[in-house]
């Protein structure tokens, strides 16, 4: 099993991240993230026409017919561009959409290839931020009522996937339109503000099921497995992104006319903290595999890579505002927008310790 990134991967990352950058990258993150300015549609833009958005689209769909470690690559790069745009989201709804082969599943993917963008409303017993206040059900014509807290970016998109049950308890996972009647968005504090965070409150509001009136408690589940994964490796993206400006600043910042990083001490840090990413990435790869290839130990990598994201991209966080120094808690430097990313996402879909529980279920008793 090869855990180590192709010459095709390496030059999708490139290519995302020439794109971000030369957008304006941090800077455009605090413009639109922090700033109040208006949606950034002309970076999404930029997403759509280079093929980011489409890139789990199959080809003869319009798109470019990558895998999910690809998906995986591409969610890297946005973390370590602390990306203001739901582009994860939005690819692994192609992915649930390809898979569901129906009427409701074409639509959504034709919609996502004309530029739309989606946000997902799943996991509720996952854990985390994105636990059901009341949970969500559908009646026998897919109209939606319940609510769900924190689900990322809102209406800043233009679709959403809501997890759902139906009448005869089945779970079903249903596409509606973020402007549809009945849905009502309600904007909460969030720590990390580059991705927004809504309640979602429905009544009644129209809906489509991708895999009908049958149970796709599975889908679901294979969904917030793999969105897991991504936010695991945005994670691993924002501490690389965190470990290369902690080595730029000790090796300029000068105290009693020396470099601050020619003393022992901030150099074992700073290695400890490119060993822990490193791990992150090995524990991602083997996960992201495990997701391509359907192996039977996909519950058991996933858990594995969410809880080797989860503290020690805490701990890299903290490392590295500790290593600026007093700068590094300034609303002025950048390592606090990183910080933010990877502590939410830490919390999300199941932290640490739910992980570390989760992974003993399975190794003990064999259960999921």
């Amino acid at each position: 099993m090869n855990l180590e990134l192709s010459e095709e991967q390496e030059q999708l990352a490139e290519g995302l991240r020439e794109l971000l950058v030369g957008s304006g990258d941090i800077a455009r993150v605090r413009r639109f993230a922090y700033d109040g300015e208006d949606r950034d549609g002309e970076l999404w833009e930029q997403l759509v026409t280079n093929g980011w958005t489409t890139a789990s689209i199959l080809e003869k769909a319009g798109g470019l017919g990558l895998g999910f470690e690809e998906a995986m690559v591409i969610a890297i790069e946005s973390g370590r561009g602390v990306l203001h745009l739901p582009l994860c989201e939005t690819l692994l709804a192609t992915r649930v959409a390809g898979r569901a082969s129906n009427e409701a599943g074409d639509g959504l993917v034709e919609k996502i290839a004309e530029g739309a963008g989606v946000t997902l409303a799943v996991g509720a017993s996952a854990g985390g931020l994105n636990d059901a206040d009341d949970g969500v059900q559908a009646d026998e014509n897919g109209q939606l009522t319940g609510s769900l807290r924190s689900v990322p970016f809102g209406p800043v998109a233009a679709h959403c996937l809501v997890e759902a049950t139906f009448p005869g308890g089945q779970t079903g996972l249903f596409v509606v339109s973020c402007e549809a009647t009945g849905v009502q968005w309600r904007m909460r504090q969030a720590m990390d503000e580059s991705v927004p965070r809504f309640d979602l409150e429905l009544r009644g509001a129209a809906s489509e099921s991708l895999f009908g009136h049958t149970e796709a408690r599975d889908e679901v589940e294979r969904l917030t497995d793999e969105w897991r994964v991504l936010l695991g490796a945005q994670t691993e993206g924002a501490c690389r992104r965190l470990v290369e400006m902690t080595a730029d600043y000790v090796k300029k910042r000068e105290q009693f006319g020396r470099p601050v990083g020619s003393n022992q001490a901030v150099k074992v840090r700073v290695a400890e903290m490119g060993a822990a990413v490193e791990k992150m990435r090995a524990a991602i790869y083997f996960a992201a595999l495990s997701i391509e290839q359907e192996t039977e130990e996909r519950s058991l990598a996933v858990a594995m890579a969410k809880a080797e994201t989860g503290t020690p991209g805490a701990f890299v966080a903290t490392q590295a505002i500790h290593t600026h120094g007093a700068i590094g808690y300034t609303w002025e430097q950048d390592v606090h927008l990183f910080v933010k990313r990877v502590k939410s996402n830490e919390l999300l879909l199941g932290a640490g310790h739910e992980m570390l529980g989760h992974i003993a279920d399975i190794l003990l008793d064999g259960s999921p």
